[in-house]
């Protein structure tokens, strides 16, 4: 007669046979345990201090009571068999309800920084872990604390080194994440990676395609017109991995440009039923190509990018991940926009054809380019190819006349409720796409102006109802550090600027250069300027400052030092000769010898 595992029972009995299985055939061997058996307290710790799966075949009563079970097993850890030692999970639930459990889990797991991490996590004494890895457990609190204020600050760099530092400690990826996704938001629209994420796709067809500009220019020498996305053909398509591999040969040093990125904007359904824009987009092609030397140009069109009408069922879900992304490829600061105001009547089905600046669509794509085009102004970013552009560009012109000749003249970016009411007033083929728009532009405008480090504006004529609408925009951008407007700008103004300065908590530089700002602007300075805690800078030079604006500033500093003032630059003003002396000797008294005020 045997009992399981083929033991005898003149040798070992029934408690000590079920044991014996469970060492041969692991915990289910508890099948074969008796009733009176599987309520037995003592033999069931036994058991689970070879198994960690006895518990589930415990008696109901003490599976109730499974945290009891497994906090005495903590103690009976050191009794343990090596492989329950060794197991991840148990040896988890034990150090759960028993810190000592962790004096007593196998070497490995207690060399293992993972583990001691969940375990530490789980309410374990780190006076209980292995020595070298307490240490590491503190370095990590240390990582954690700094990922936390860079977030916070929303500080590209050091967000960055923080990551580099966390990996290089092998902090598990759980940590990394949050770190990871900051950096992803903060460089969505500045960097040229987030480009191409729209282009790839782990399962199918990739929400984007991108056109080459080379074949696009073939295409239209052949009196082609262009495809839906649908019937494009290979070679008419962007490799992600190519333009990829492009732009990281050029980030490490190769002199030959990266690929070219340009999005189209037009306002036709099919944007050339007779081939006219096409042409003209090939023109500007060609020109840009040309300019490029070998380098090849990818460009967004609606119609060729994403699928359209009719679409399939697997088409359309792709085109409605592909709606989320249009907006990069406007706003995005690595991008030129091309914008086809054009829209002959002759080329359409209709008699009259809705204008390029009063349709939906094209009004979001213009307003979206518009937020990050002030870094070197939009006549860098943004083409406004009207109906006299197409026939200039039949001369084959060279690129720098096409971009004196083409760029568009700026305006402001526009607040989400400016623009929405903007919208309203626009034409839209299916009304359901005014929400939308009215909804991503918002988010755009947030994800841009939130994480806006540097604003720059000059030479675009706009005057002080121009700069009351920057100064809205200037109160989201909260990470602002430096502002150069040099636009016209007289008192009024300055003082809705000034008014906007003082809730950029970090703005340090202010550049307000060949405006038009007087004496009342500069009471509106020195009101608000001690309200603009870090300001560093301020260039005032080429206004029209006189005596009484001096006067002002000269208040302000009798009032006590500005927190972070270095230098004031007033050139160029009309400050008569006394009011610059006193105002230079009042200025170092109170800021200090360091102070550097100018005032040619």
């Amino acid at each position: 007669m045997t009992h399981f595992g083929g033991i005898k029972s003149a040798s070992l009995s029934h408690e000590e046979a079920i044991l014996a299985g469970i060492d041969e055939h692991g915990c289910w061997a508890l099948v074969h345990a008796s009733e009176e058996l599987r309520r037995d307290a003592d033999f069931l710790l036994r058991a689970v201090a070879k198994d960690g799966g006895c518990l589930r075949y415990a008696a109901d009563e003490l599976c109730a009571d499974e945290k009891a079970a497994v906090s005495q097993n903590g103690h009976a850890m050191r009794f343990a068999a090596p492989s329950v030692r060794a197991e991840r999970h148990f040896a988890l639930e034990c150090v759960k309800s028993n810190s000592e459990a962790m004096l007593y889990v196998s070497t490995e797991l207690r060399d293992d920084a993972h583990f001691t991490l969940e375990a530490a996590l789980s309410g374990c004494s780190k006076d209980l872990v292995n020595p070298r890895l307490r240490v590491w457990l503190e370095k990590r609190d240390e990582l954690l604390v700094r990922m936390r204020e860079t977030i916070d600050n929303q500080d590209l760099p050091g967000i960055r080194e923080v990551i580099k530092d966390g990996e290089e400690h092998g902090l598990p990826d759980k940590d990394l994440q949050e770190p990871r996704s900051a950096v992803k938001k903060l460089v969505k629209y500045s960097e040229v990676g987030s480009l191409w994420e729209p282009l790839q796709s782990s399962d199918g067809e990739p929400p984007v395609v991108l056109i080459r500009g080379s074949w696009l220019c073939s295409l239209a020498a052949s009196g082609g017109r262009l495809p839906r996305r649908q019937e494009l053909p290979a070679e008419a398509v962007w490799d992600c991995r190519d333009l990829q591999a492009d732009s990281e040969e050029y980030d490490r040093g190769r002199h030959q440009l990266a690929t070219k990125v340009v999005a189209v904007s037009h306002s036709l359904q099919h944007p050339d039923p007779s081939g006219v824009q096409l042409r003209a987009v090939a023109n500007l092609a060609r020109s840009c190509l040309q300019d490029l030397g070998d380098v090849d140009i990818a460009l967004f069109i609606d119609y060729c990018s994403l699928f359209q009408e009719p679409r399939t069922p697997s088409e359309e879900e792709v085109f409605e991940e592909s709606l989320k992304h249009v907006a990069l490829w406007y706003a995005h600061k690595r991008t030129q926009v091309w914008v086809l105001t054009a829209t002959a009547s002759s080329e359409l089905p209709d008699a009259t054809p809705v204008p390029y600046e009063q349709r939906g669509w094209p009004s979001f794509e213009r307003n979206v380019a518009e937020l990050l085009a002030c870094e070197g102004g939009a006549g860098q970013s943004i083409l406004l190819v009207s109906e006299a552009a197409m026939e200039l560009l039949e001369r084959e012109i060279e690129w720098p006349e096409v971009m004196r000749t083409l760029k568009a003249k700026q305006e402001p970016p526009k607040v989400p409720s400016a623009f929405c009411d903007l919208l309203a007033t626009k034409s839209f083929s299916e009304q359901k796409d005014l929400k939308m728009l009215q909804d991503a532009y918002s988010v755009v405008f947030e994800e841009t102006m939130n994480t806006m480090r540097n604003l720059v504006y000059c030479d675009l004529g706009w005057g002080d109802r121009a700069a009351a609408d920057l100064a809205l925009a200037v109160k989201a951008c909260f990470l602002l550090v430096n502002i150069n407007q040099g636009n016209s700008v007289a008192d009024d103004g300055c003082g809705v600027l000034f008014e906007a300065f003082t809730q950029c908590v970090s703005l340090a530089q202010i550049t307000l250069r060949a405006n038009r700002v007087g004496d009342i602007g500069a009471r509106h300075i020195a009101m608000r300027l001690p309200q603009c805690l870090s300001v560093e800078e301020l260039d005032l030079s080429f206004n029209r400052i006189g005596n009484a604006g001096a006067e002002e500033f000269l208040h302000m500093f009798q009032n006590g030092p500005h927190p972070s003032m270095k230098e004031l630059l007033l050139n160029n003003n009309l400050v008569g000769s006394s009011l610059k002396l006193q105002l230079a000797s009042v200025a170092q008294e109170c800021q200090g010898s360091d102070f550097t005020l100018r005032v040619l």
